[in-house]
Formats: structure tokens, sequence, C-alpha cells
């Protein structure tokens, strides 16, 4: 390292420079600046120190290269060391040391470079910020044991006498270098960093440092250039000074400039240092010892200085941000549409917004106060504190809706959402909330469930008009098609048959639609109800398919049935909606297909982790244009116009049977091109269950007994309350070869059972449900409580109610299945059919006069009609309700069955009249003979005369 060896050697004569290699001009011109600078100044750090060994007082090259290497470490560092060890190569030679110690000596000096870069590396300080102590401290150890390395090595080359004096020579050697690192590395780094981040400095700040620079010098000057009074102690306030005004740059500034001095002036004989008794090495011990302690007042304090300077300015920063931060957010907040509050653990609120005091009706200090539920709804006002204390308890955040009511203000909807507030150790202290006046909100909601409450009543009224349309509907068809059956059991020639055949048919096209209408509403009113019993699913399909094969031969269509066989045996599902699926899709299939055959066809597929049960039906008909294959499924849709013209249809039986599947848990697909056919793809999930399973016993209306009773001769028990149907449900049960009795009501039935109480009189009850005195299933209920069983006793329901609840009702109260008006033969006999076995009288057949035979009945009851109108119209406004409701009973039976008689008219009258008083029966204005019921019933009353 230094040249700093002044024993007289002999002198080498030259030496050789090692080659280089391809280096890049900047790299060779940083080797060449490193090596000149750095020899410069080793070379003049000893001639300015003079004792004996030659020993630099303070050593600066190495500093400057510790220096310049921390800025520049990344791509220089190597030729900056090549250059220091050639630079102090050269000085020393020039110095007079021979070539073998010049050269040890300058590898002494890179060894203590290397050991300070690589000390602070291992620190984690390999940049140091001489602005904060910390990083001082690092250096000063890092500085401290590199030039005790450095010592180390400089005296085993310096002392000829080995380890025995190398004392002498480690420590002056190690103290100086250990200084020149502490005053000079930051110096140096403070100057350059602050030339690279230099700003434009004001004109008072440029004075300020001009004036204390001067003052510092002058001062140092003034100590180091006399020798009469030991004036040390003067630069220590000046070196303070630097520090206090300038900062670490000032102290740098100050270090530098006194070291400067300290070291010429003494080198020179001049400074109270030369007043110390002793030799040259003493001296330079006290100057060594004099500027570790500025450095060691000036540096720490310019960094603490600093810290507070740098503290002061963020805190100042950070004052004016939360300033900033509280004008926005005190803006924001009392601009903003939701209320903002904060309150403490006790509740008693410590912010509000202007909106939150305007929701709540409070001044700020009535909020302060804790007086936030002065307002609340008193109905709300306990739950919303309970709740208030509950969350507080657990510490959660919570949402709650409340009411608040303002004096002279309309009552409020509050939606308040509320957090807990924590301090920096995550303890809560208080609580943050944003209200929101949701009061339209509310007041839609309501209409909304006012609407609803309207939709669903409309619903309803809709579904009860469609049960009591479908039950006046039915009962003047019972009447068509019982007669029109009859009359076909009777002589007629082909031109009546026809005629009597077109008005059966017409009768059962106008049920089926009625089926459909009831079936779409009772979908659409979410209340169909799909049973999940155990069936045989192929008895199901083939009980379908044999039901349309007599349809299909008729057209001269095969009709075939293919059933795979895996197919499981037993499935949870609904027989009678399968059923009704399958026959809807086979009568679209027989309806549009004029030849060839249509084809079902089932089986079993697996479906992710399940099973489903695929039945295909394809025919040969018409076909489907690809664009209507979804449209098919609307309802009252058909394929195009000319299909309805064509063929007929409401368009119906599709989209209940792709509703009926959807509710079972499947769907229907389909697939079709024009004249070629198509294909229906009927898909049900397959449900597993056992039939021996005692909660799925299958429940249906179709169900034989579960135990048939043996074969009787028992009569049949009719119970009908309308003359009319009396006579025709007796006619159809006489010529199907049955014996029987007649009961007016539900009343009678009850006696008549009784009466006969095991004798086995009765084999079946044919059970009218609407009857006065007791209806259908009261008196059901008590024959079945009376210890009637459905094996001794079978009891059918007779209604012109077809909805599925009327059905269950029946079911429910004790009967074994649901004949739906209009009743004719075939139906009638499949019934009895299958609820008895027996052998019977040969069946008659005398349809052709009963009609005439009931005849004067019907006159009879046009005049009690007649009468009954004109009585009720000759003085309306002052009858009892009890005279409104007899001529209501009396126009329910004619409406029925007027149209059987030819007199369609008074039936439409009578209807309409019935219907009017049904629906008016409270209120004054179905007791008055004016507007249209008045018109309506004096019309019937000309018509029944």
């Amino acid at each position: 390292m230094n040249s700093k060896m002044t024993q007289v050697t002999d002198r080498q004569p030259g030496f050789s420079i090692p080659r280089l290699g391809a280096v890049s001009s900047i790299q060779l011109g940083i080797f060449c600046a490193t090596a000149l600078v750095f020899g410069v100044l080793a070379y003049f750090s000893v001639m300015l120190t003079r004792d004996e060994t030659r020993i630099a007082a303070v050593w600066i090259p190495n500093a400057v290269l510790v220096a310049l290497i921390i800025r520049q470490r990344e791509g220089h560092w190597p030729a900056m060391l090549i250059g220091a060890v050639i630079g102090n190569f050269s000085a020393n030679i020039l110095g007079g040391d021979e070539t073998l110690r010049a050269a040890s000596l300058a590898l002494a000096n890179v060894i203590e470079v290397m050991v300070v870069l690589l000390l602070l590396t291992r620190l984690g300080c390999e940049r140091p910020n001489f602005s904060r102590n910390t990083d001082i401290g690092l250096f000063a150890l890092a500085a401290v044991g590199a030039a005790s390395c450095s010592g180390l090595a400089a005296s085993l080359v310096l002392n000829p006498a080995g380890l025995a004096g190398a004392f002498d020579f480690w420590w002056p050697w190690a103290r100086g270098d250990a200084l020149g690192l502490l005053l000079f590395v930051p110096a140096i780094t403070i100057i350059l960093d602050a030339f690279e981040n230099r700003k434009a400095l004001t004109k008072r700040a440029f004075i300020e440092a001009c004036l204390i620079i001067c003052f510092g010098t002058a001062v140092s000057v003034f100590t180091f250039w006399q020798t009469s009074y030991p004036f040390l102690f003067l630069d220590a306030p000046v070196v303070l000074l630097y520090a206090l005004r300038l900062g670490t740059l000032g102290n740098a500034i100050a270090i530098i400039n006194l070291a400067i001095v300290a070291t010429v002036a003494t080198s020179l004989g001049y400074g109270p240092i030369n007043l110390v008794k002793g030799g040259m090495a003493d001296k330079l011990m006290v100057l060594q010892v004099f500027l570790t302690s500025s450095f060691a007042v000036g540096l720490p304090f310019a960094a603490l200085v600093q810290s507070l300077k740098e503290r002061k300015t963020s805190y100042r920063l950070l004052a004016e941000n939360l300033a900033d931060a509280n004008r926005t957010f005190d803006t924001v907040a009392q601009i903003s549409p939701a209320g903002i509050f904060r309150c403490d653990l006790q509740g008693k609120c410590t912010y509000a917004n202007a909106k939150s005091l305007k929701l709540s009706g409070m001044t700020l200090e009535e909020a302060t106060q804790g007086k936030f539920a002065r307002h609340v709804h008193p109905e709300d006002r306990d739950r919303l504190l309970e709740q208030w204390a509950a969350e507080v308890k657990t510490g959660r955040g919570y949402e709650v809706e409340f009411r608040i009511c303002v004096p002279g203000e309309p009552v409020r909807w509050i939606h308040s959402q509320v957090a807990p507030e924590h301090d920096s150790e995550g303890k809560i202290i208080g609580y943050v909330g944003v209200q929101m006046d949701i009061t339209a909100r509310h007041h839609i909601e309501q209409e909304l469930r006012d609407a609803r409450d309207k939709a669903e009543s409309a619903d309803r009224a809709k579904t009860s008009f469609l049960a009591n349309m479908s039950h006046e509907i039915r009962t003047p068809m019972n009447g068509v098609l019982g007669f029109a059956d009859l009359l076909l059991t009777t002589s007629l020639d082909e031109k009546q048959r026809q005629h009597i055949e077109l008005i059966a048919e017409s009768g059962r096209s106008m049920v089926t639609l009625i089926d459909d209408i009831l079936d779409l509403s009772k979908i659409d009113a979410d209340a169909m109800r799909i049973a999940s019993v155990p069936i045989d699913v192929r008895h199901t399909v083939d009980g379908a398919v044999r039901l349309m094969r007599a349809t299909a031969t008729a057209k001269g269509i095969d009709l075939n049935l293919s059933i795979a066989g895996d197919l499981p045996t037993t499935m949870a599902g609904d027989k009678l909606r399968i059923r009704q699926v399958i026959s809807n899709l086979l009568g679209n299939a027989i309806k549009f297909t004029k030849e060839g055959a249509i084809n079902v066809q089932v089986a079993c597929h697996p479906q992710g982790d399940t099973k489903c049960i695929e039945i295909l039906v394809k025919d040969d008909g018409i076909g489907i244009a690809e664009d209507r294959l979804e449209a098919i499924f609307g309802e009252f849709t058909q394929a195009d116009g000319a299909v309805a013209s064509n063929y007929g249809g409401t368009g119906l039986g599709l989209a209940i049977s792709r509703r009926l599947a959807r509710l079972m848990g499947g769907d229907i697909t389909v697939t079709s091109r024009v004249g070629e056919g198509s294909t229906f793809r009927f898909v049900l999930p397959f449900r597993d269950v056992e039939r021996s399973d005692p909660q799925t016993v299958e429940r249906s209306p179709e169900r034989p007994l579960a135990s048939e009773p043996e074969a009787s001769s028992g009569k049949i028990l009719i119970v009908e309350d309308h003359p009319i149907n009396q006579e025709l449900i007796s006619a159809l049960v006489g010529n199907l070869g049955h014996d029987f009795d007649l009961a007016v009501d539900g009343l009678e039935a009850i006696e008549m059972v009784e009466k006969t109480a095991g004798q086995g009189v009765y084999k079946l009850v044919l059970m009218d449900i609407q009857m006065p005195r007791c209806d259908g299933v009261t008196a059901t209920r008590k024959i079945r409580e009376a210890g009637h069983s459905p094996q001794d006793l079978p009891i059918v329901a007779l209604t012109a109610n077809a909805f599925g609840d009327d059905v269950e009702k029946c079911l429910d109260a004790g009967m074994q299945a649901h004949l739906a008006k209009p009743i004719n033969a075939g139906k009638l006999e499949a019934c009895i059919g299958q609820w008895q076995r027996e052998a019977r009288r040969p069946a008659k057949s005398d349809g052709n006069s009963v009609v005439e035979r009931m005849r004067p009945k019907f006159d009879e009851l046009k005049e009690q009609v007649h009468a009954a109108a004109t009585d009720w119209l000759a003085g309306a406004e002052g009858k009892e309700p009890a005279c409104a409701q007899q001529l209501r009973i009396r126009l329910h039976q004619i409406a029925g069955v007027a149209a059987l008689f030819g007199d369609e008219k008074i039936g439409t009258l009578a209807s309409r009249s019935e219907r009017y008083f049904t629906l008016n029966a409270d209120t004054p204005a179905a007791q008055s003979a004016d507007g249209e019921i008045g018109d309506a019933l004096r019309e019937l009353v000309q018509l029944t005369r």
C-alpha cells in the first residue's frame, strides 16, 4: 500500500508492465486514470509526513479508491484495482523502495480495499448511506478491520526482524489507514452524491454555505498556523456548525478542510500539535486522534441532524397528505348520496356527514349526544338496539333495515351497513357505517308483492273459473254423449247413424279440448302434481300403444312396438302422465301419417352416473320444416297454417307433452325432414324403486282393487241430484244389464247403504259430487266411517270437475276411481267392468224412448224455472237471498240439459244467469231486476212459457 517506507534500498532500474489484452477504451482510460491518481496521492501522503518510518499519518489513496469503487462497483472495479497496484508500485519505487518491497506494499493496499468491500457486503451495507448512523457504524467496523488486516501484511514486509518488532510497524500503519478511510470515504461519497443529485441553490442558501465555509477555513487556519496556544478545541464547534447548517455535505467539507489544513500545518511544523513534547511519532498520533475525534463528533451529528430534517420533512408531508385526505374525504362525504357515520363502542356518534344527519332527522349536536335512536320507528327501536348490543359483543359487522319517523316528514326506510374499526394493534375502537335511503325500493317491493298477490289471485280465479266451466260444460256434454250413445244402440238408418256418430265425435273432441286446457292451466299455475310410484314400464307403454292401435289400423297404418330386452320392469313414475304423453305423440303421428308405419321403440340407456328411459316414436308422415321444430312445442301452435286447416287440432298436445315431460325430469325433442317423417324422442330419468316398498305403493284412479270382490248379483247405487242425469245414467246402467237403485243426494245414499248393510245389496256406488244437503265427498267419508270397506263397496265419483285436486279429494275421501262427465256407455261399461266381475243379465237397448220418456220432466223443469224467474222479477228488490238461491239452483238444473231437448237458447241464457248469481250473490246488483241479468231472465221467461 503506501510507499510509506523510507529505508534506502537499491533502486531497481526497471519493471515490466503486464499485457492487458483486449480491453475497451473506457476500461483502459479508467486504468490509466486510477494509476495516475493513486500514485500521486500515495507519493504526497508519504512526503507530507516526516517521521522515522515515513508511514503516512493519514493514508488517502485507499479511501479515494474505496469511495470510487462503491459508486462504480458494477463494471470497472477490476481495472481500478489493477491501476491502483501499478500506481502504488510506481510511487513506492520513486520513494526509494526496492522492487519486491514496493510490489508487496502495493498488494497490501489492494488487500485492504478488497477487505473493506467484502466486509461491507457481508454486513449488508454494500452502498453505505452516511446520513444514517447505523451505516456509519458498519462502515467504521469494516474500515478498522480492513486496516488491521493490511497493517498485518505490511508489518511482515517492513519489519526485517520478523514478528519480534511487528507491532511497531502494524500500529502506525493500521492507525493511518483506518483514519484515511474514516475521514475521506464518507466525505468523498457524500460530495459525489451531492454533485450527482445537485439542485439549484437559493441565493440565501448559497450565501450561507459560502460564509460557513469561509468562517470554518479561517478558524482552522488560525488554529493550525500558530504554535503559541493549544487551540485545538476551537475546531469542534466549527465542525458542529458545518453539520448543523449544511448537513452531511457540510460535514464532509469540514472534515476534508480540517484534515488538509491540520496535516499540512503539522508537517510544516506549525499548529498546536507541535507543542506536544516528544518525537514526530507522538505528534502524528495526536494529529490522528484529533482528526478521529472530529470525525466521531461531526459525521454522526450531521447524520442525526439529517435524519431529524428528513423526519421533519416526512412528518410535514404526512401532515399535508393527511390534511388533504381529510379535506377530500370531507368533501366526498358531504356530497355523498349515502349517509356516513362513526361511533364509539358505547354507540355515541363521533362523526356524521350531512346525508346521515338528514336521514336520521338530527343535528350534529344531537347525534354526538347519543340520541341516534330518537327518531327510529317505535316498532323497530328495540330490535335495532338489541342487534347493536349483540354485534358489539361479537365484534362483527352487520346490516340492518329500519324506519325513521321525523315529525312532519314521511316515514323513511333506511338500510345501514356497519363494520368494526380497529386500531394499529387490531383492537376494536368503534364502528363505522353507511346508510342508504331505501324507501323507494321498499315501495317498489311492496308494489311487486301487491302485483304478485293480484296475479296469484287472478290465477286462482282463473283456476276456479276453469273448474267451474269444466263442470258447466261437462254437465250438458254428459247428456249429449250419453244420449248419442243410447241413440246408436237403436234402429237407425245409415244417414242417421252418421249424424249421431258425428255428434258423439264432436262431443269427445270438445272433452279432449277441455282436458288439454285444464292440464295447461294446471301446469301454468305450478299446481300439476307428478306422482312417483312403482309402475310397470312395459305395461304402461304397451297399454298406450294398444289404445291407439285401433285408430291406426282404421287408417291403414301399421303401429309397431319394440321394447329392449334389458328394459327394467319397474321404475318410479307417474303412469297416468307417461301414458298421456305417449298417447299425444302417437295421436299426432297417426294424424299426420297417410300411409306407412309408426314404430315405437323403448330402451334404457346410461346417462352420466344414472340411466334414462328413451321412448322413440317414428312415423312416415308429412314431416316438419327444420325452422319449425321448436315452434311446434308452443301453445296453440302448429307447423303452419295449412296443417291447421287440413288436419285440425288446437296445437296444445305437444306443448302439454313437453311440459309434462320436463315436470317428470325428462324432455321431448324432435328430428324431422319434410316429406320423410318425424322422430319424437321422449326421455325420462330412470328412478329405481322396490315394488314391495310400502311407502311407494302406486295410488292411481285407474288402479284395480287390491283384492277384487267375488262375483255377485248386487245392484249399482246411483247417487245423482239432477233429474235428467238421473234418467241418463239409469238408462245407461240398465242398458248395460245391471240392476240399480237411485238416491237423490248424499244423505239418502247413506241411509240406503246403512239399511242394507251386511246384505250385499249394492256392489258399486256411482256417486255424484255436487249435490244439495250432502255432497258426494262427505257421503263417501261417512260410508267409510260406518265400516264399509272398498273391497265390500267400491265407490266411483261422477263429476264434471276434472282438476287433479278434485280427483285427489275424491280418493282421499275413500273413493276408488273418478269418472269425468260427460259419461258415455263405453266409459261407464269400462268403469263398471274394472271394479266388478260378475255374470249379469243381458243388456237391453231402449235408447230410442229415453228422451221422450224424460221430456215431461224437462217440461216440468221449464215451468219451475219460468215460475221462479217470474216471481223474482216481480219483486226482486224485496226478496230474501234464499229466493235468489232457489232461482240459481233451477237455472243450474236446466242449463245442463236444455240442449238435449233442442232448447240450446234456454240453456245458454240459464247458464249465463246462473253464473251471474254465483259470482254476485252477496252484492246488491244481484238483487236488482235492472241491467243485463234482468234482460236475460225476461227473455228466459218468454222461452219457458
